[in-house]
């Protein structure tokens, strides 16, 4: 949560009168952007709620422009549309300083039962926003793959900052339940049936190679294996087929990403950094705007990164990312000599 509790310095001028007007991105987040994200059951609340919560609390109004201006922006990218791509730019800068100051105020005001639904649709709209790439086309060389030690953890920031749900849910405990997301997060509740997959499945190299790869056995357990919880989601999580019916699940992965586990990628694991690039793949698979680029992105990043490990291993867990983003499996092969 440390984003929104503190937010980007100032913006330079109270109001940029050459930003796309505000009547504009609300209209087009409540025709367009609300169900171009997420689910199809949470696109369902959006559009039943953002409407009032917008105009009840003002740091939910401000995520709501700020993400549709950043959806103008990728509609009318900068080379064929400069002037409103820089309006567009100039509102989602504008919009989510605000939505982040006034979060913060909210938020040292008391997480209660009645702000909790405006408190939960703004994280997650910041969770979107910051999951966006900042430059319209992937470079992989900016990923946290490749950055000095020192700044691996905020080149990560896209990831970890969807743990500001977890904050809230610490903050609310049971009485999140009664949200009006609570249909999402049913549906996202999977952990109890996910313990069945640490088990090698006939046929399936990629399921058996990752428990061999990551020491898995009948007595590992979260306690006594870094990858344990990590590698238990992704496993459950690859009998879906990647689409907005399946969002709600594939994304609670990112709750995982803590702990030793987020060590083990801060220092550039292997096994860690596979598992990520498999999730990274699904979520590729799922096709939405806000999330595509930066997966493809992080996940080019660790294909290159470890596509000359000497463990044939590591390279056959690398064909599926590889091929997903168009690299040449065959590639993935040693040289003789």
């Amino acid at each position: 949560m440390s984003l929104v509790r503190n937010p980007p310095s100032s913006f330079p001028f109270e109001v940029p009168g050459q930003m796309t007007p505000m009547v504009q991105t609300f209209n087009h987040f409540g025709t367009v952007t609300y169900c171009s994200m997420g689910s199809d059951l949470g696109q369902e609340i959006i559009r039943a709620t953002a409407f009032d919560l917008a105009l009840e609390k003002p740091y939910f109004m401000h995520a709501v422009n700020g993400v549709s201006a950043a959806h103008l922006c990728h509609l009318l990218p900068a080379a064929r549309h400069p002037v409103q791509h820089n309006q567009s730019q100039l509102a989602n800068f504008y919009h989510f300083q605000k939505a982040l100051q006034l979060f913060r105020d909210e938020l040292a005001a008391g997480v209660t039962k009645d702000n909790m639904n405006a408190l939960i649709s703004t994280v997650m709209l910041i969770c979107v926003h910051q999951f966006m790439l900042n430059q319209p086309h992937p470079d992989p060389g900016k990923s946290f793959v490749y950055a000095p030690a020192g700044q691996r953890r905020e080149c990560l920031r896209w990831l970890t900052i969807q743990h500001g749900f977890n904050a809230l849910y610490a903050e609310l405990g049971e009485v999140i339940w009664g949200s009006v997301w609570n249909p999402v997060f049913t549906d996202s509740d999977f952990k109890e049936l996910a313990s069945m997959v640490m088990t090698p499945e006939a046929g399936d190299e990629t399921h058996a190679l990752f428990l061999e790869l990551c020491e898995i056995t009948p007595k590992s357990s979260t306690q006594n294996n870094p990858y344990y919880e990590a590698l238990e989601y992704l496993l459950f999580l690859r009998q879906f087929k990647p689409s907005m019916k399946t969002f709600n699940k594939l994304v609670t992965f990112v709750a995982v990403v803590e702990g030793d586990f987020l060590r083990l990628l801060l220092s550039r694991e292997k096994r860690a950094l596979l598992i990520l690039a498999h999730w990274l793949t699904l979520m590729i698979g799922v096709e939405q705007w806000w999330s595509s680029g930066r997966c493809k992105s992080e996940c080019i990043a660790i294909t290159t990164f470890l596509m000359h490990d000497q463990d044939e291993r590591v390279r056959a867990l690398l064909r599926f990312p590889a091929e997903t983003v168009g690299i040449d499996p065959t590639t993935l092969e040693l040289f003789d000599g």
